[in-house]
Protein backbone atom coordinates (compact mmCIF):
# COMPACT_ATOMS: atom_id res chain seq x y z
CA UNK A 1 0.00 0.00 0.00
CA UNK A 2 1.79 3.52 -1.06
CA UNK A 3 1.56 5.66 2.05
CA UNK A 4 3.02 9.25 2.22
CA UNK A 5 2.72 12.33 4.32
CA UNK A 6 0.64 15.52 3.27
CA UNK A 7 2.39 18.17 1.12
CA UNK A 8 1.52 21.24 -0.65
CA UNK A 9 4.45 20.72 -3.58
CA UNK A 10 2.25 20.50 -6.30
CA UNK A 11 0.06 22.85 -4.97
CA UNK A 12 1.59 25.09 -2.65
CA UNK A 13 -0.58 27.31 -0.25
CA UNK A 14 -0.99 30.90 -0.78
CA UNK A 15 0.90 32.88 1.94
CA UNK A 16 -1.78 35.73 2.05
CA UNK A 17 -5.22 35.87 0.14
CA UNK A 18 -7.71 39.64 -0.21
CA UNK A 19 -11.19 39.94 -0.61
CA UNK A 20 -13.37 43.03 -0.38
CA UNK A 21 -15.92 43.87 1.94
CA UNK A 22 -18.86 42.26 0.64
CA UNK A 23 -17.46 40.33 -1.94
CA UNK A 24 -16.29 36.16 -1.76
CA UNK A 25 -13.16 34.52 -1.26
CA UNK A 26 -12.11 30.86 -1.29
CA UNK A 27 -8.84 30.03 0.53
CA UNK A 28 -7.35 26.66 -1.76
CA UNK A 29 -6.41 23.92 -0.22
CA UNK A 30 -5.31 21.19 -2.46
CA UNK A 31 -2.84 18.44 0.03
CA UNK A 32 -1.81 15.61 -1.82
CA UNK A 33 -0.96 12.49 0.32
CA UNK A 34 -1.31 8.47 0.66
CA UNK A 35 -4.24 7.64 1.91
CA UNK A 36 -6.21 10.79 1.28
CA UNK A 37 -5.14 13.76 3.80
CA UNK A 38 -8.19 14.18 6.32
CA UNK A 39 -7.67 17.96 7.59
CA UNK A 40 -9.81 20.64 9.69
CA UNK A 41 -9.94 24.23 8.94
CA UNK A 42 -9.85 26.01 12.14
CA UNK A 43 -10.59 29.95 12.69
CA UNK A 44 -9.52 31.52 16.08
CA UNK A 45 -8.93 28.08 17.27
CA UNK A 46 -12.78 26.75 16.43
CA UNK A 47 -13.17 24.13 13.94
CA UNK A 48 -14.80 25.89 10.49
CA UNK A 49 -17.65 23.79 8.87
CA UNK A 50 -19.87 24.05 5.98
CA UNK A 51 -23.13 26.46 6.74
CA UNK A 52 -23.89 29.89 6.85
CA UNK A 53 -21.31 31.64 5.07
CA UNK A 54 -18.78 28.87 5.36
CA UNK A 55 -18.47 26.12 2.71
CA UNK A 56 -15.90 23.62 2.71
CA UNK A 57 -15.03 22.05 -0.65
CA UNK A 58 -14.48 18.00 -0.78
CA UNK A 59 -10.73 18.89 -2.35
CA UNK A 60 -10.02 21.10 0.80
CA UNK A 61 -10.84 24.66 -0.32
CA UNK A 62 -12.53 26.84 1.85
CA UNK A 63 -15.51 29.62 0.12
CA UNK A 64 -16.34 32.81 2.15
CA UNK A 65 -19.17 34.42 1.42
CA UNK A 66 -19.79 37.84 1.88
CA UNK A 67 -16.66 38.55 3.47
CA UNK A 68 -16.83 41.19 6.63
CA UNK A 69 -14.46 43.47 8.39
CA UNK A 70 -14.65 40.98 11.17
CA UNK A 71 -14.58 37.89 9.71
CA UNK A 72 -10.63 39.06 9.30
CA UNK A 73 -8.94 36.32 10.89
CA UNK A 74 -6.39 33.81 10.23
CA UNK A 75 -7.73 30.62 9.38
CA UNK A 76 -5.44 27.54 9.65
CA UNK A 77 -5.36 24.40 7.69
CA UNK A 78 -4.93 21.47 10.70
CA UNK A 79 -3.85 17.60 9.46
CA UNK A 80 -4.06 15.09 12.27
CA UNK A 81 -1.30 13.18 13.41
Amino acid sequence: MLSFPPTFAKHPLEVKTYAAEGGNVTLKCRPEGAPQPEFTWRKDGNRVASGGKHLVYDNGDLFIGQVKKYFIAQRKLIFPK
